[in-house]
């Protein structure tokens, strides 16, 4: 598995941040991420997956609370072109498209 991070520092608030990127995320699952006890913990962090016919895209998404500012991190999830021809495009994450849907939510921030 492969892996693209964007970042961006913000002054809205978590609230300001979770109804921008509410708009982005469409008809996406939205779940929990399993942290583990060495990372750095997150004000605000889930999972989105959308699954299409063409394949399926994923972002982490990680919100840390700075005090006048958040930082926010998304980490793109997929397999790159060479893996996803090798194990079938229905059944792998493509990196390229959660890599678009990551700059999509970036840019709602901005």
């Amino acid at each position: 598995m492969k892996t693209v991070t964007r970042e961006i520092t913000t002054s809205l608030t978590v609230s300001e941040i979770k109804r921008c990127v509410n708009g982005v995320m469409g008809k996406a699952q939205i779940g929990p991420i399993e942290s583990g006890v060495l990372d750095e913990p997150s004000d605000l962090e889930f999972l989105a997956e959308r699954k299409g016919i063409t394949g399926h895209s994923a972002v982490q998404f990680y919100v840390h609370d700075l005090g006048e500012n958040r930082r926010v991190e998304i980490v793109a999830l997929g397999v790159g072109g060479f893996g996803r021809a090798l194990h079938g495009i229905k059944n792998t994450l493509s990196l390229s498209k959660s890599t678009q849907w990551a700059d999509e939510i970036i840019n709602s921030l901005v």
